[in-house]
């Protein structure tokens, strides 16, 4: 298959499945897409009402108008240092507003900008640029008390190919050869900003390339195109309105950021407040002083909210709604989740479902009963949600298997990734989400399980056989195989189980030795596992494979009897 993305201007990017004719012509016509770009949306928000106020964080105050001026400030400079149309820009920065100054500065004049969180040490980033051919990095000296000079030296000596290293943060502390973005701002002249003001891509370019775990191991790049992203956050978008305030709470560099609190504030017209912690009680602070209203956690943040010792302390009385997603929320934290935020008039939404491909499925109303432990029903009109059986065929309703979608808010393709695309499309263009569940008569979504080898922590997925691949280039390690064990409060954290050469004795190899030697080879904390189990041999299935089931089953009654979970 040859991959292209053809827009109405006929300009072509190898390397992007693209919609079909048919499919651009029905979801136009049916008005799943408007036919807009994040420039058509920002500008109608800004002709509307310039001086509302847009985003907040602890180092700005920007109204919808001063921003708007800043990324046209933005989208000059990259033109004249020579960034152009196309051309696959990292953007890896913690969370702060002068992220979504050249994100959409990026998007203005059609270079796409590629998300990165911090966490991704030199390691990841290094395949990143790899896999997408990327020109540019945009990042910044440190992540909070985190040093990232270093890595950004070892990434550039590394990367001879890229032409652009922009930076944000302290200018004295900026490495040779790179750019004070926003000092740059400063610079370009009236004239230069005049050449972008009216730019704006084709609403069918890639918008911005989205990165998350693939069936390898490698990372997989997710172009996601105005309309196609456009039209998730507007169907997201239908409740919330411009007296909104929203708080931002996870890292800006994430799929969920963009499709939640960025995204349905942008639509809308409301306000955005960026926290640059995720620790409960700097969230909790954030709804305080900023009167927030609508309130996206991760289950984790929710947990520790609901624990913490102070909370009275808080005024909390703004919030109008509060969802948690990411990952599966417990039935028990729902619950008290419920009763808390009910007591003073807050709706809480049920388990939410999004992945950075595109599908996503959420409750209009708080749920009851057995519709608890559903996801919802599809959030985009148009996207047609099936049940596939083992030899994909559509199974009828309440009957299980791996759930798989199509429609006008879902990816058509993994970047460059024809062999990955094969496996995880249908012949009909259905994407598999690897999610194993069923849906009902009524259309609600019930997961049951996972097809793919992957580990959510959180809000993150691991795929473990990255993690594998480096552990095992450990000299002590003969043999290696990494699991998910359950966590009641993160949901899932890996566990490596670990065969040791013959030479080697176990008492002298700790979990701290493992993750010192993955810190040394450059990968990021995501990609060390967090338990070590040192064992003789493997255990096998019927065909002589590793049995990952029984290693599962193994950690999970080890941690029963520790009294870290409860007994089944």
């Amino acid at each position: 298959m040859e991959y292209v993305n053809i827009n109405v201007n006929g300009d072509v990017l190898t390397g992007v499945t693209p919609y079909t004719a048919e499919q651009i012509r029905e979801y136009n016509e049916k008005g799943y897409w408007l036919n807009e770009t994040y420039e058509d949306v920002l500008m109608k928000v800004v002709q509307k009402q310039p001086n509302k106020l847009f985003v907040v964080d602890q180092f700005a105050r920007l109204t919808y108008g001063q921003f708007k001026e800043k990324v046209n400030r933005c989208a000059a400079f990259y033109k004249k240092i020579g960034i152009k149309k196309y051309d696959r820009i990292i953007v890896q920065l913690p969370n702060r507003h002068e992220f979504l100054i050249v994100l959409f500065a990026l998007k203005k004049i059609g270079a796409i900008p590629v998300l990165a969180v911090p966490r991704q040490d030199t390691f990841e980033i290094n395949q990143i640029i790899d896999l997408i051919g990327a020109i540019g990095w945009i990042t910044s000296d440190r992540d909070g008390t985190h040093d990232l000079l270093p890595r950004i030296s070892e990434v550039r000596s590394k990367n001879k190919q890229l032409s652009f290293v922009l930076m944000i943060g302290e200018q004295d502390r900026f490495p040779q050869g790179t750019h004070d973005v926003m000092a740059a701002l400063e610079e370009v002249t009236d004239q230069e900003v005049a050449t972008v003001k009216h730019e704006k891509p084709d609403p069918n370019d890639v918008a911005l390339i989205i990165l998350t775990g693939g069936t390898t191991g490698v990372p997989k790049a997710v172009p996601r195109t105005h309309n196609s992203i456009l039209a998730n956050i507007r169907y997201i978008s239908h409740m919330h309105t411009d007296h909104d305030v929203s708080l931002l709470t996870t890292p800006v560099g994430h799929g969920m950021a963009h499709q939640g609190a960025i995204g349905c504030t942008l639509m809308k017209g409301g306000t955005l407040v960026i926290c640059n912690s995720p620790r409960p009680e700097d969230i909790l602070k954030a709804v305080h002083h900023e009167k927030v209203t609508r309130l996206t956690l991760v289950p984790t943040q929710l947990i520790g909210i609901l624990e913490h010792p102070h909370l009275d302390q808080f005024d909390l009385s703004s919030l109008k709604y509060v969802r948690a997603g990411g990952a599966s929320l417990h039935f028990d934290i729902f619950i008290k989740a419920t009763e808390f935020f009910h007591s003073f008039g807050c709706t809480v939404g049920g388990s939410a479902y999004g992945s950075s491909e595109g599908p996503s499925a959420h409750h209009l109303t708080t749920p009851t009963g057995e519709l608890v432990k559903s996801i919802g029903k599809p959030v985009v009109d148009g996207d047609h949600w099936i049940a596939l059986g083992e030899n994909e065929e559509v199974l009828q309703p309440n009957e299980i298997g791996e759930l798989a979608v199509k429609g006008p808010g879902v990816f058509t393709g993994y970047y460059n990734s024809e062999k990955e695309n094969e496996k995880v499309f249908t012949k009909a263009g259905y994407y598999k989400t690897g999610d194993v569940g069923k849906i009902d008569e009524n259309g609600f979504i019930f997961i049951t399980g996972r097809q793919k080898d992957i580990i959510q922590r959180g809000a993150e997925g691991i795929i473990p056989s990255e993690m594998e691949d480096l552990i095992a280039q450990h000299s002590a390690v003969d043999q290696v195989a990494v699991v998910a064990m359950p966590d009641p409060y993160m949901g899932e954290r890996a566990c490596a189980y670990v065969i040791l050469h013959k030479q080697e004795k176990v008492n002298d190899i700790k979990l701290k030795d493992i993750t010192d030697f993955l810190k040394e080879k450059g990968a990021g904390v995501l990609l060390w596992p967090e338990r070590l189990e040192i064992i003789d041999e493997f255990p096998l299935t019927n065909v002589g494979k590793l049995d990952k089931k029984a290693l599962r089953k193994n950690i999970h009654q080890k941690l029963i009897q520790e009294g870290v979970l409860e007994k089944d």
